[in-house]
Protein backbone atom coordinates (compact mmCIF):
# COMPACT_ATOMS: atom_id res chain seq x y z
CA UNK A 1 0.00 0.00 0.00
CA UNK A 2 2.67 2.58 0.96
CA UNK A 3 4.67 1.66 -2.48
CA UNK A 4 1.37 2.53 -4.43
CA UNK A 5 1.30 5.62 -1.67
CA UNK A 6 4.28 7.05 -3.19
CA UNK A 7 3.83 5.78 -6.66
CA UNK A 8 0.85 8.41 -6.89
CA UNK A 9 2.95 11.09 -4.94
CA UNK A 10 5.64 10.88 -7.68
CA UNK A 11 2.95 10.82 -10.49
CA UNK A 12 1.20 14.17 -8.79
CA UNK A 13 4.42 15.96 -8.63
CA UNK A 14 5.92 14.58 -12.74
CA UNK A 15 1.76 15.85 -13.34
CA UNK A 16 2.29 19.21 -11.80
CA UNK A 17 5.63 20.38 -12.75
CA UNK A 18 5.27 22.83 -15.42
CA UNK A 19 8.12 22.83 -18.43
CA UNK A 20 6.21 26.21 -20.16
CA UNK A 21 8.07 27.91 -17.47
CA UNK A 22 11.87 26.49 -17.69
CA UNK A 23 14.11 29.02 -19.83
CA UNK A 24 16.83 26.13 -19.76
CA UNK A 25 14.77 24.46 -22.56
CA UNK A 26 14.98 27.08 -25.17
CA UNK A 27 18.33 27.64 -27.12
CA UNK A 28 19.63 30.90 -29.35
CA UNK A 29 17.81 29.08 -32.74
CA UNK A 30 14.22 29.25 -30.70
CA UNK A 31 15.07 33.49 -30.82
CA UNK A 32 15.98 33.98 -34.02
CA UNK A 33 13.23 35.81 -36.36
CA UNK A 34 10.99 38.89 -35.81
CA UNK A 35 9.29 39.72 -32.14
CA UNK A 36 6.67 42.25 -31.36
CA UNK A 37 7.11 43.25 -27.77
CA UNK A 38 4.12 44.97 -26.30
CA UNK A 39 5.14 48.00 -23.87
CA UNK A 40 1.65 50.10 -23.82
CA UNK A 41 -1.75 48.87 -23.77
CA UNK A 42 -4.14 50.50 -25.61
CA UNK A 43 -5.40 52.58 -28.49
CA UNK A 44 -4.23 55.33 -31.04
CA UNK A 45 -1.56 57.32 -29.28
CA UNK A 46 -1.24 55.37 -26.38
CA UNK A 47 -0.33 52.30 -28.24
CA UNK A 48 3.51 51.03 -28.58
CA UNK A 49 5.45 48.05 -28.99
CA UNK A 50 9.13 47.02 -30.41
CA UNK A 51 9.53 44.96 -33.23
CA UNK A 52 12.72 42.89 -32.06
CA UNK A 53 14.47 41.03 -35.61
CA UNK A 54 17.16 38.41 -33.99
CA UNK A 55 19.34 37.24 -36.94
CA UNK A 56 21.40 33.83 -36.98
CA UNK A 57 24.46 35.81 -37.49
CA UNK A 58 24.29 37.36 -34.13
CA UNK A 59 23.12 40.41 -35.36
CA UNK A 60 19.73 42.21 -35.38
CA UNK A 61 17.27 45.60 -34.88
CA UNK A 62 15.35 47.02 -32.70
CA UNK A 63 12.45 49.24 -33.78
CA UNK A 64 9.92 51.02 -31.78
CA UNK A 65 7.05 51.80 -32.96
CA UNK A 66 3.95 54.44 -31.63
CA UNK A 67 1.09 56.45 -32.29
CA UNK A 68 2.94 57.99 -35.18
CA UNK A 69 5.03 55.25 -36.48
CA UNK A 70 8.48 54.42 -35.61
CA UNK A 71 9.89 56.26 -32.90
CA UNK A 72 13.71 55.21 -32.71
CA UNK A 73 15.55 52.29 -34.54
CA UNK A 74 18.84 50.80 -32.93
CA UNK A 75 20.94 48.23 -34.56
CA UNK A 76 20.93 45.08 -32.62
CA UNK A 77 25.37 44.80 -32.74
CA UNK A 78 25.79 41.56 -31.01
CA UNK A 79 22.52 39.50 -29.26
CA UNK A 80 22.91 36.06 -27.74
CA UNK A 81 21.11 33.70 -25.24
CA UNK A 82 22.01 32.65 -21.70
CA UNK A 83 20.38 29.88 -20.93
CA UNK A 84 21.81 29.86 -17.39
CA UNK A 85 20.27 33.15 -16.61
CA UNK A 86 17.22 33.18 -19.05
CA UNK A 87 18.30 36.03 -20.35
CA UNK A 88 18.37 37.78 -24.01
CA UNK A 89 21.78 39.22 -23.85
CA UNK A 90 22.15 42.43 -26.50
CA UNK A 91 24.76 44.89 -27.48
CA UNK A 92 22.83 48.19 -29.16
CA UNK A 93 23.94 50.42 -31.42
CA UNK A 94 22.00 53.44 -30.51
CA UNK A 95 20.99 55.70 -33.48
CA UNK A 96 20.80 58.91 -32.13
CA UNK A 97 24.60 59.09 -30.36
CA UNK A 98 26.16 56.39 -32.12
CA UNK A 99 26.72 54.66 -28.76
CA UNK A 100 27.09 50.90 -27.83
CA UNK A 101 24.29 49.97 -25.03
CA UNK A 102 24.03 46.76 -23.20
CA UNK A 103 20.55 45.88 -22.92
CA UNK A 104 18.98 42.78 -21.28
CA UNK A 105 15.71 40.71 -22.08
CA UNK A 106 14.91 38.17 -18.70
CA UNK A 107 12.25 35.61 -20.30
CA UNK A 108 9.84 35.64 -17.14
CA UNK A 109 6.80 33.37 -18.61
CA UNK A 110 6.97 30.50 -21.28
CA UNK A 111 3.45 30.22 -22.66
CA UNK A 112 5.32 28.69 -25.89
CA UNK A 113 7.98 29.13 -27.88
CA UNK A 114 5.88 31.53 -29.80
CA UNK A 115 4.72 33.77 -27.10
CA UNK A 116 6.08 34.77 -23.95
CA UNK A 117 6.63 37.90 -21.28
CA UNK A 118 10.29 39.97 -21.17
CA UNK A 119 11.38 42.12 -18.90
CA UNK A 120 14.34 44.75 -19.48
CA UNK A 121 16.77 43.86 -16.81
CA UNK A 122 17.31 47.32 -14.81
CA UNK A 123 13.91 48.85 -15.80
CA UNK A 124 12.74 50.41 -12.69
CA UNK A 125 9.19 48.53 -12.60
CA UNK A 126 10.23 45.29 -13.82
CA UNK A 127 7.27 44.37 -15.94
CA UNK A 128 6.52 41.59 -17.93
CA UNK A 129 6.23 42.83 -21.57
CA UNK A 130 3.95 40.25 -23.85
CA UNK A 131 5.58 39.18 -26.43
CA UNK A 132 4.69 37.54 -29.20
CA UNK A 133 6.51 35.75 -32.89
CA UNK A 134 5.62 37.57 -35.81
CA UNK A 135 7.95 36.22 -37.88
CA UNK A 136 10.78 33.35 -38.44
Amino acid sequence: MKKLLFAIIALMFIGCSDSKDDHTTLTESDFVGKWKLTFKEGYGDDAGYIIYEFNKDGTGLATEFDGGGIDNQSMINKWYYDSDRGVIICTVVDERDGHLYPMELLISEIQNKDKMKWIWVGEDNNRAYPVVRIAR
